[in-house]
């Protein structure tokens, strides 16, 4: 089994659409596991987006799938990048899920998840 790492970007490094995100906090990175699921964990303001890059890897990413929508808040998602915004108002947890997709290093399919549970403060 192969690692590699999602950095949860700082607000000024990663843009939210024509944006850039607000601060969030969380790990600096997760390690996660080709073909398992992993877990993470950050806290966002309430209207505030966070984003989360993928770091180095071993393998080619086609895709992100979202495998959870979030109850309170909403995705921006592209190849790479996954960008959490909460509702206006919430305050309160929240989560959802991704995982990217494409081919590992030996051109075999790969899928490598991401649950990640959300405190969102006012």
């Amino acid at each position: 089994m192969r690692s590699f790492v999602v950095a949860l970007a700082l607000a000024t490094s990663v843009p939210v659409a024509a944006e850039a995100a607000d601060p969030c906090w969380g790990s600096y990175s997760v390690r996660i596991v080709e073909d398992l699921v992993a877990d993470a964990q950050l806290t966002v303001g309430g209207g505030r987006a966070c984003g989360l890059k993928l770091g180095a890897v071993l393998t080619t990413v086609d895709r992100i799938e979202v495998t959870r929508k979030p109850a309170h808040g909403r995705l921006t998602v592209d190849r790479t990048y996954v960008a959490y915004r909460a509702a206006k108002g919430y305050a309160g947890p929240d989560s959802f899920g991704f995982a990217y997709v494409g081919q590992n290093r030996w051109g075999k399919p790969s899928r490598t998840g991401l649950n990640v549970a959300v405190t969102v403060t006012r």
